[in-house]
């Protein structure tokens, strides 16, 4: 049971190192505007959520297991408390070291996740504004400025949803 578990997390630990290459790798390819990386980045992550989802089926196997060995409420027990139930020092040991080098690289990966929204909003944005230009200059506007330099865009209602 030790040896499943400590399995899991390592495995757990290499996809969600895999998401934070792939996060970087993102973000180098939002800021040089390199969408074939992108798409090809956006691909691998699927691939990373399609192997989380079946750890994540695997876990809860073993969580299961785990509870009914150990005596444990299944639905509220956290992977905190299996490792504390670990008999052997060492892998309890080398569990909780894993755990900590997860949550650590979870951080990681959500704050590299925030800088990429924030830079995915900004090329919205830009695409958003170049459509109202384009857009009005369609309807034959004038898209420099009006006398005595006001804007002479009018405002053109957003073409994306932007919820994120």
């Amino acid at each position: 049971m030790e040896s499943q578990l400590i399995d899991l997390l390592r495995r757990y630990l290499d996809v969600h190192r895999d998401l934070l290459r792939c996060a970087e790798e993102k973000r180098a390819a939002l800021l040089r505007g390199d969408l074939a990386r992108l798409q090809d980045v956006v691909q691998r992550e699927r691939a990373c959520v399609q192997r989380l989802a079946e750890l994540e089926a695997e876990r809860a196997a073993l969580v299961a297991k785990a509870c009914r060995r150990w005596g444990l409420a299944a639905e509220s027990v956290t992977l905190s408390e299996l490792v504390r139930h670990i008999p052997k020092p060492e892998a309890r040991a080398e569990a909780e070291a894993l755990g900590r080098e997860l949550g650590a690289l979870l951080s990681r990966l959500k704050r590299e996740n925030g800088h990429n929204q924030e830079l995915l909003a900004d090329a919205l944005a830009h695409v958003e504004a170049s459509l109202a230009l384009l857009a009005d200059a369609r309807r034959g506007g004038d898209v420099t400025y009006a006398p005595a330099g006001r804007s002479g865009a009018t405002p053109v209602s957003s073409v994306f949803d932007q919820k994120v």
